[in-house]
């Protein structure tokens, strides 16, 4: 089983990982980062969770799921990206962003996979886009459904798409609604 760990654990990274615990993914083999003590400390509590630096989290887990805001994704590759090793999954959460944002910031070859989930993740219902980078092949794609598989339904799509997914799918259930 691979070891994951939640790249800036706010409202989705936090979704990500309560759905992996109850679909029964063995907490010693999650990790989650997060930028404030108080919210390390809630999430270690809440959870049982390690939450570690960042470095920590490259260094000892298979797959990184960013999980920070868009906006906050230049700075966090920036730093990060040169020290991810090429063999490592990264996965990306971040609305907007296309697998070639990720790739130019990591060791060539890197697989990048793009996720687009949906609020109703909260309540295990979500529809999950997912689509492969250039390096990503369909073991990796298998393996960011087997992690968003416990939030609802995902379903493959060409990265070309996935704009039209992110805004039907963070627009749809609020219209709903």
């Amino acid at each position: 089983m691979h070891t994951i760990a939640v790249i800036g654990t706010g409202k989705i990274g936090e979704v990500l990982l309560s759905g992996l615990l109850r679909a029964g993914w063995p907490v010693e083999r999650l990790l989650a980062t997060a930028r404030r003590a108080e919210r390390a400390a809630e999430l270690g509590e809440r959870y049982g969770v390690e939450v570690v630096d960042n470095d920590t989290a490259v260094d000892r887990a298979d797959v990184l799921a960013i999980a920070v805001k868009p906006q906050d994704a230049e700075a966090l590759m920036a730093d990060l990206g040169p020290r991810v090793p090429a063999e490592k999954l990264v996965v990306s959460l971040c609305a907007g962003l296309p697998t070639s944002f990720f790739a130019k910031w990591l060791p060539a070859g890197t697989p990048v996979v793009r996720v687009m989930t949906n609020t109703p993740a909260l309540v295990d219902e979500a529809m999950t886009a997912i689509s492969a980078g250039t390096h990503a092949t369909s073991e990796h794609l298998a393996l960011a459904e087997e992690m968003f598989r416990p939030l609802g339904t995902t379903i493959r799509v060409p990265e070309s798409q996935q704009d039209a997914v992110t805004a039907l799918s963070g627009s749809g259930p609020a219209y709903f609604y």
